[in-house]
């Protein structure tokens, strides 16, 4: 099944008509109202919520940076200090230039004499109060090699809160004693700090071999992996097909794109089983490290996103066509053939099958 090129190219962009051209289009199920936003493709509050404040990402995007609050309230820090911070991101410090927005008046800074706008920018870099007090906490710090990031957070909030002193109590402290708190404040922050998890002792656990027990005489390995790429979102698969006795047969290298690794392992599982389709192999087993994508092909696990297992029916579809078919978990040790084939193929670009003799990519193996 494939799309009507020619009447896509009629009624769309020629851009739109790419997009909708490299659709997938699953062999099975109905169509359904999907939301993006949700693994299993269903709505949910939380995730609007999130949607709507951008705090979840869109799927046509989906390797972002660490969100910035998660990366904010795990840092190693005070209470007072992420709250603080959190005020900085969400332009949410009640500066003189933030609350201009609700009244007629910008107030200058009050830590300095330069009659300069107290914008947050101004009130930590420029000021020359603020530039004073960096200065001192380099003298107080020349012990540490070099100021920590704790540091730094700890004495922008004593900036501001010398500003507060300033402004609503007429108070003012030199710069070395605020270089000083902060100073203080990451000792406070380091006893306030959980002790460091010391990992477990745990015994090495054997690896298991594959299991050719239950596998007919003439039946076929097919090893699948897949390459990402995870900041260009480009996947290689390399479905490589032996006997039972580890012989090599054939290898097929196709280079695809994919949203994540999750979706690449899966497109490695049904173009191995397409090209296994083609070349009239009936009997059998396919392995694989992915174990989520196996584990759904066993019981259903529905921790797959929801385009992923939509991959995964149709490959459920198509082996219900053959005689004799199984789906194996393994070690990734034991798939390193297919794993090599696949980054050859992303890492070059490159499409290809062989039949008989291996290629050179794959003779040291």
């Amino acid at each position: 099944m494939t799309w009507n090129i020619e009447l896509i190219n009629s009624f769309f962009t020629l851009e739109n008509a790419q997009k909708i051209a490299n659709i997938r289009i699953p062999f099975t199920g109905d169509d359904r109202l999907v939301w993006l936003h949700t693994k299993n493709g269903e709505f949910s509050v939380k995730t609007c919520y999130k949607a709507l404040y951008g705090e979840i990402n869109y799927l046509h995007n989906p390797h972002p940076s660490q969100p910035t609050y998660k990366a904010l309230w795990s840092f190693p820090t005070l209470h007072k200090i992420h709250l603080f911070l959190w005020k900085c991101i969400e332009n949410a410090l009640p500066t003189g230039v933030r609350l201009s927005q609700y009244r007629n008046q910008v107030d200058t800074c009050c830590l300095c004499d330069t009659n300069s706008d107290e914008s947050a920018e101004h009130l930590f870099l420029h000021c020359d109060y603020a530039k004073t007090v960096w200065e001192k906490l380099s003298l107080v710090t020349m012990q540490l090699q070099g100021i920590l990031q704790t540091q730094v957070l700890g004495l922008a909030w004593c900036i501001w809160r010398d500003r507060c002193f300033k402004t609503f109590q007429n108070q003012t402290v030199t710069p070395l004693s605020i270089a000083n708190h902060a100073l203080k404040l990451l000792a406070d922050t380091d006893a306030c700090m959980p002790a460091p998890i010391v990992p477990l002792d745990r015994s090495v656990v054997p690896i298991q071999s594959p299991d050719n027990s239950g596998l007919p005489e003439h039946c076929r390995i097919l090893y699948g992996d897949a390459s990402y790429e995870y900041d260009t979102n480009e996947e290689g698969s390399g479905p490589v097909l032996t006997d039972l006795t580890g012989s090599f047969e054939g290898c097929k290298i196709i280079k695809g794109v994919a949203r994540s690794a999750e979706e690449a392992e899966c497109i490695a599982l049904i173009e191995g089983i397409k090209w296994k389709e083609n070349k009239g192999i009936t009997t059998f087993c396919i392995r694989s490290d992915a174990k989520s994508a196996i584990n759904y092909f066993k019981n259903n696990n529905h921790q797959l996103c929801w385009f992923n297992q939509t991959i995964l029916d149709d490959c459920r579809f198509i082996l219900n066509n053959f005689p004799f078919s199984r789906v194996d978990y393994v070690n990734r040790i034991f798939i390193s053939i297919a794993d090599k084939a696949a980054k050859h193929c992303r890492r070059n670009n490159v499409t290809g099958e062989w039949t008989g003799e291996k290629p050179d990519f794959l003779l040291d193996l």
